[in-house]
């Protein structure tokens, strides 16, 4: 099994489906065009320190591979950028930089959000502690997959964001359905 670095603290529920139906998901072009837009801002931010984008990399752990790269790498800080409106911080963006410090076997990593007209640049050490969060998580999701067992999913805010969202309530009703 391969999971990517990225569905780290994701709901389980998406990332259950991520991997055993990624053709289901309905995840809008415009969000991956921010992203890019976002990388393009700080690659040309900073450049002149000889940025470099960063190489595929893989985790092995007993029944699963982590894979990912970084965003970018400049004298051997790890860089992860993200769009953001500045006002929220993702703990997942914090916990995928982490992984993304394993990987490179680094030490040092930035997180650079970019807003519509300003950046936030924050220094983040190698946390153990989150690496070991970030392990149980994808350890739960390789289990849940082994077993053939779909995770619950705790309706709320984020699920009106989410690219499974009318898959996954489809997936509740014909279940709901089942049982009477």
């Amino acid at each position: 099994m391969q999971f990517h670095v990225s569905w780290v603290f994701r709901c389980l529920r998406w990332s259950y489906f991520k991997y055993s139906c990624p053709e289901r998901e309905n995840f809008p072009i415009k969000y991956i065009e921010a992203g890019k837009w976002a990388e393009k801002i700080v690659y040309d931010r900073f450049k002149k320190y000889r940025l470099k984008r960063g190489r595929n990399r893989k985790l092995y752990f007993k029944n699963y591979t982590l894979i990912g790269r970084p965003d970018f790498i400049i004298k051997g800080k790890v860089i992860e950028v993200k769009k953001s409106k500045l006002s929220y911080r993702n703990p997942a963006w914090l916990a995928q930089l982490n992984l993304y410090l394993m990987m490179e076997s680094s030490n040092k990593g930035l997180l650079i959000e970019v807003g519509n007209s300003k950046l936030r640049v924050s220094k983040h050490p190698f946390s153990p502690e989150l690496a070991r969060k970030s392990i149980k998580y994808f350890d739960n999701l390789g289990n849940l997959i082994k077993e053939r067992k779909k995770p619950e999913v705790k309706t709320g805010y984020l699920c009106r964001y989410c690219s499974y969202r009318v898959y996954c309530r489809a997936i509740d009703i014909i279940s709901e359905a089942n049982e009477i």
